[in-house]
């Protein structure tokens, strides 16, 4: 309610052409995204690949909670931004253990 008086419903054709762009664009990264895991996945296999997508998304989201949604700081930022810098540093190690053949 505005100022006492109920807002009307959005109509679907503004909905759909404020979505569109943006769930394109979207859907396009996430495609990207697969494809270029699938062939790292190729390349480097499974038991180190896919660790390092995984911790990677870990980390990409917690930056995500504490830069854009503001859901912690002070201490607690401190701390996660430690652990997330252990996180990556120990994706790094894990990129050499690939035996070269």
């Amino acid at each position: 309610m505005c100022g006492g008086a109920p807002l009307p419903p959005p109509r679907r054709s503004e909905v759909l052409r404020a979505a569109v762009l943006p769930g394109l664009g979207a859907g396009l990264c996430w495609t990207a995204g697969n494809l270029l895991s699938t062939l790292a996945v190729e390349l480097g296999g499974n038991a180190v690949t896919v660790a390092q997508f995984q911790a990677s998304n870990l980390v990409t989201s917690g930056a995500w909670s504490l830069l854009f949604y503001r859901e912690f700081s002070g201490r607690a930022a401190a701390v996660w931004a430690a652990a997330a810098a252990f996180t990556m540093a120990m994706v790094v190690l894990l990129g050499f253990e690939k035996v070269k053949e």
